[in-house]
């Protein structure tokens, strides 16, 4: 991180992209640049009128931890009932993953909207990726493809939904293409901070020199006051340049890790004696525990039915997953590594976000970008780790999974700004 009195720059060894924070501030990042091209700007929040510069900064530290680089903010508005938030910005292998905890205390007055991880995304954009919001999905609509014209009328509407969409990649004329999606806990973002009554909207706005996405998980017509509470989101963005191309496949070919009847993925019988093994660990013939499966609809839960993919949510598909890895790592500094089946999903099990009773959605991409990131700072820097996602090819945050961050060698802990 390069750090000023006032600015927080991260950004990786190769200086591919660069994230700038206003360390007087509690909302953020500034910007964020890929190969020089200024991707997003003005990510922040407000409540009714009242913007993220009205917030008096508490607490800005910076510093880098499990070769990712990590800022945390936190403030209040010095008025009214004092609102407060705190988030935790994580830097990985081209993404960011954002965790924002909102203070809402007694007396915590809300008028028309909550805004939190709205942004501007400047300059043009050729076509938009939408993968819809949990009941669209369950009512049949499909992920695809939007064609953005050339020109947009002053203020008009792009796109909005009434839920988040899961995830949206907007693509520039050159191939530039920036994700913006919804954490784990998709299930808070649809509860409109427990207001039965009130509504919520995610909305795409066309301006002069780009677009603005608005995210309100809280809309009132009538002043409200939410359960005095502390609220959790989160959410994150992932990049890729124009240029970027998929690393070649290795020349060796991959031995087969098995797996036994109880799960156990058999790495050292498949690496043998090979001082640089090279192993394929396809995740579609791991007989993973049918409760640690996705639950596909509310119904399916209740039926009891389980679609053949893991959650990669669930506490006991992480855990198998993190022991896999260290087994690879421990045969050695270098080799490579194929995985298969590492594709997200919706899934309705409250138990995988350690919840009872109702059904509730989580989209378990943040788990991946989670692993990913975990699980190269294990293997070291020579390995080559490879990721076949067939059909998803387009989300910018698989592209990068398992790749070197390029972080892990950033100076000690910065003491509080």
């Amino acid at each position: 991180m390069n750090s000023t009195a006032d600015v927080r720059e991260i950004a990786p060894a190769d200086g591919l992209w660069k994230a700038r924070h206003d360390a007087t501030r509690v909302d953020g990042p500034a910007e964020i640049t890929c190969a020089g091209d200024c991707l997003v700007r003005e990510v922040s929040f407000q409540v009714d009128d009242f913007a993220a510069d009205l917030m008096l900064r508490d607490r800005f530290r910076d510093f880098h931890k499990g070769g990712a680089a990590v800022v945390e903010a936190s403030g209040h508005y010095p008025f009214g009932a004092e609102m407060g938030i705190a988030q935790t910005f994580r830097y990985g292998a081209r993404h960011l993953r954002v965790v924002s905890d909102l203070t809402l205390r007694k007396g915590s007055t809300v008028r028309r909207q909550i805004d939190l991880g709205s942004l501007f995304l400047p300059g043009p954009w050729r076509r938009l990726y939408c993968i819809p919001p949990s009941q669209d999905l369950l009512e049949g609509k499909t992920a695809g493809w939007l064609e953005l014209p050339a020109a947009f009328p002053p203020e008009g509407v792009v796109a909005q939904w009434p839920r988040p969409p899961l995830a949206l990649v907007f693509e520039r004329p050159n191939g530039t293409r920036l994700e913006v999606g919804t954490g784990a806990d998709l299930w808070r973002w649809e509860r409109h901070f427990g207001l039965g009554s009130a509504t919520a909207g995610y909305t795409i706005l066309a301006e002069a020199d780009g677009l603005r996405l608005r995210r309100e998980p809280l809309r009132t017509d009538a002043e409200v006051q939410p359960q005095p509470r502390e609220y959790r989101l989160s959410w994150y963005l992932a990049w890729q340049a124009a240029d970027y191309q998929a690393p070649a496949p290795s020349d060796l070919e991959p031995a087969v890790v098995r797996f036994t009847a109880q799960g156990e993925a058999l790495v050292q019988e498949a690496a043998g004696a090979a001082a640089c093994p090279a192993l394929l660990i396809d995740l579609a013939h791991w007989p993973c525990l049918a409760s640690r499966r996705r639950a596909a609809s509310p119904t399916a839960l209740r039926r009891g039915e389980r679609a053949p993919c893991p959650c990669w949510e669930s506490a006991g598909v992480q855990k198998a997953l993190h022991r896999m890895i260290r087994q690879v790592a421990a045969l050695g500094p270098r080799g490579v590594l194929t995985w298969r089946g590492l594709v997200p999903g919706l899934c309705w099990d409250p138990a995988h976000c350690e919840r009872q009773g109702e059904p509730l959605p989580h989209w378990d991409l943040d788990a991946l970008l989670g692993l990913g990131t975990w699980g190269r700072q294990q293997l070291g820097p020579d390995w080559q780790v490879h990721v076949d996602v067939p059909g998803w090819e387009m989300l910018p945050s698989l592209t990068g999974l398992f790749a070197p961050t390029g972080l892990a060698e950033l100076p000690a802990e910065a003491p509080d700004a």
